[in-house]
């Protein structure tokens, strides 16, 4: 059983933020979409990612941002099928 602890008011507003805004942690969406923890960070360095939230050394992502950015990043099939690949290689640099 877990003990319950004081949360401090500014932490307990914070989380009232993050769960009004539905944000979802680096590392979510980093297994979401297929990569490392590593290289969803180099995405956000290079801006090649939704927008997203800093806390500290945490970074979070809206959901809405995320189906917003999923949706950019459709390719339809070229004959051959290597649209697809380009594309990610595109994303992951």
């Amino acid at each position: 059983m877990l003990e319950k602890r004081e949360i401090s008011p500014e932490l307990q507003v914070l989380a009232a933020f993050y769960a009004s805004e539905r944000l979802m942690p680096a590392k979510a969406f980093a297994a979401l979409i297929g990569v490392k923890p590593e290289t969803e960070s180099q995405m956000r360095a290079r801006r090649q990612s939704p927008p997203f939230f800093k806390s500290g050394a945490s970074a979070f992502y809206r959901f809405d941002d995320v189906a917003e950015w999923l949706q950019k990043q459709r390719v339809e099939a070229e004959r051959g099928g290597t649209g697809q690949r380009r594309a990610i290689k595109d994303i992951l640099g």
